[in-house]
C-alpha cells in the first residue's frame, strides 16, 4: 500500500502493468505522476487527474493518448504512438490549464492545430512549449494566416530535431525563440513583427534563407542571440540598436562574409561574445569593444588572430578563448604573437587550434591575474610561462608534445612549479 501523503510518484519499466485505477485512489495528495514505459498500461486514476499539477506518459499504449489531466499546468508525452492530428486536437480540448506542454517522439503527428485562432479558444494558459523529435511535424498550425496573433500567453518556444519541419509562423508575444537541427525549416516569420522577443537562437537550420540578421526591423529589446550553423547566412549589417544585448554568438556560419566591428562599443549591456568558425568573414579590424565584455570567444574567422592589430579591450574582460585556424595560413609560433590579444584583467585564458604553436613562455608574463590556462589541439607545444604557474588553480593541455609532458610529470623541470596546481590535467 502506497501512503496517502504522496505528492510525486513515478512508475517506470512495469511492462506487464495494465491498471492502476483501483490501486491509487487513495492518494488524494499526489500532485505529480509519471508513467514510462509501462507498455501494457490502459488506464488512469481518473478520479486524482483533476488535482495534479503536472502529468508524464512516455512510452505507454495508444489507450492512454486521450487521457490528459485537466487540471494539471505542466504536462510531458513522449514515444506513444498512434497520435495522429485527429487524435491529439482531441486531446487538446483538455489542455485549458496547461502552461508548459512538452511533446517529444510522437511521429504521427503534422500539425499541433489547424489554425492559431482555434489554438487559442483551448490553450488559454499556454505560456510554454517544447516540440522534440516528432519526425513528420511540418509546422505549428496546418492553416497559418499571416497577420493571426492570437495564442497570446505564449512566451517559450523551443523547436528541436523536428526533421520535416518547414516553416514557423510565430504569435508576436513570443519572447523566448529556440529552433535546433530543424534541417528543412525555410521559414520563420513573425505576424506582426515580434516585437516582444527577447532571445533567439537558430542552430543548425541549414534551409534557412540569408536574411540581414540583427537588422533595425528587429526588436530593440533583444537579450540574447546565438547563431549556429547556418550556413546561408552572409551578413550581420548594424547593431548600434541593441542596447539591451547582453550574449551574442555567431559559429559555424560558412557564407557570413561582413561583421559591423565598429559597432560592438555600442553595446552597452553585451557581456559575452562569441565569433568564431566563420571562415569566410572579412573584418578589417577589431579594436574597440562593448564597455562590459567579460567573457571574448574569438577566432578561425577569414583572418588570422596574429594580424588583429592593437586591442582595447575593457577591464571587464576575465575569460577569453582564442581560437587558431582561418582562411589564411595560420603562422603563430610564440606568445609574443599573441600578446596584443591578451589583457592583463584575464583570469581565464583558452588557445586552440594554433598548429605551429611552439611556445608561450613569452607573450603572458604580464597576466598577474590568471587562474586558468588551457591550450588545446597546439600538437607543437613545448614549454610554458614558468613565472605564472604558481599562482595557477588549474592547467589543461590537450596534444602537446612527448617533450612537454617529459617536463611536466613528476620527474621533470615544471613539476615543483605545477605540483601545488590543484587541476592538472595534460595529454
Amino acid at each position: 500500500m502506497l501512503p496517502s501523503s504522496l505528492t510525486t510518484l513515478c512508475l517506470s519499466g512495469f511492462k506487464n502493468l495494465e491498471s492502476v485505477s483501483a490501486g491509487l485512489q487513495h492518494l488524494t495528495s499526489l500532485q505529480h505522476l509519471a508513467i514510462c514505459g509501462c507498455r501494457k498500461m490502459k488506464d488512469l486514476p481518473e478520479e486524482l487527474l483533476p488535482s495534479l499539477l503536472s502529468w508524464r506518459i512516455s512510452g505507454c499504449t495508444d489507450e492512454l493518448k486521450e487521457k490528459t489531466a485537466s487540471s494539471a499546468t505542466k504536462l510531458s508525452i513522449r514515444n506513444i504512438s498512434g497520435v495522429s492530428d485527429e487524435v491529439w486536437r482531441g486531446v487538446m480540448d483538455y489542455l485549458g490549464a496547461v502552461e508548459e506542454l512538452r511533446i517529444s517522439g510522437c511521429n504521427e503527428i503534422r500539425y499541433l492545430w489547424e489554425s492559431e485562432a482555434e489554438a487559442s479558444k483551448v490553450l488559454v494558459n499556454l505560456r510554454k512549449l517544447e516540440v522534440s523529435e516528432c519526425s513528420k511535424l511540418v509546422s505549428l498550425g496546418e492553416k497559418e494566416e499571416d497577420g493571426c496573433s492570437q495564442l497570446t500567453s505564449l512566451r517559450i518556444l523551443e523547436l528541436r530535431d523536428c526533421k520535416k519541419l518547414e516553416r514557423c509562423n510565430l504569435p508576436n508575444n513570443i519572447e523566448k525563440l529556440n529552433i535546433n537541427c530543424c534541417d528543412l525549416i525555410a521559414s520563420v516569420s513573425f505576424p506582426t513583427g515580434g516585437h516582444k522577443l527577447k532571445s533567439f537562437i537558430i542552430i543548425q537550420c541549414e534551409q534557412l534563407p540569408d536574411t540581414e540578421l540583427l537588422n533595425p526591423s528587429m526588436p530593440a529589446i533583444l537579450e540574447v542571440v546565438r547563431i549556429e550553423r547556418w550556413k546561408n547566412l552572409k551578413s550581420v549589417n548594424e547593431l548600434t540598436c541593441f542596447i539591451h544585448l547582453n550574449e551574442l554568438t555567431i559559429r559555424d556560419c560558412s557564407s557570413i562574409e561582413s561583421f559591423p566591428a565598429a559597432d560592438l562599443p555600442n553595446l552597452i549591456s553585451l557581456k559575452d561574445l562569441t565569433i568564431r568558425d566563420c571562415k569566410s568573414m572579412d573584418v578589417d579590424s577589431f579594436g574597440l569593444w562593448p564597455p562590459k565584455l567579460g567573457f571574448l570567444a574569438i577566432g578561425d574567422l577569414k583572418k588570422p588572430i596574429s594580424k588583429f592589430g592593437p586591442q582595447n579591450f575593457p577591464p571587464s574582460l576575465v575569460k577569453l578563448y582564442l581560437f587558431g585556424g582561418s582562411a589564411e595560413e595560420e603562422d603563430v609560433t610564440g606568445g609574443s604573437q599573441l600578446s596584443h590579444m591578451l589583457p592583463s584583467s584575464l583570469t581565464t585564458l583558452q588557445l586552440w587550434g594554433f598548429v605551429q604553436l611552439e611556445s608561450v613562455s613569452k607573450g603572458l608574463q604580464h597576466l598577474t591575474s590568471l587562474q586558468h590556462l588551457s591550450i588545446w589541439s597546439c600538437p607543437k607545444i613545448q614549454d610554458l610561462p614558468e613565472e605564472l604557474l604558481p599562482s595557477l588553480l588549474s592547467l589543461l593541455i590537450w596534444l602537446c608534445t612527448d617533450e612537454l609532458k617529459e617536463k611536466t610529470g613528476r620527474r621533470g623541470s615544471y613539476w615543483p612549479r605545477i605540483s601545488y596546481i590543484p587541476k592538472v590535467d595534460i595529454h
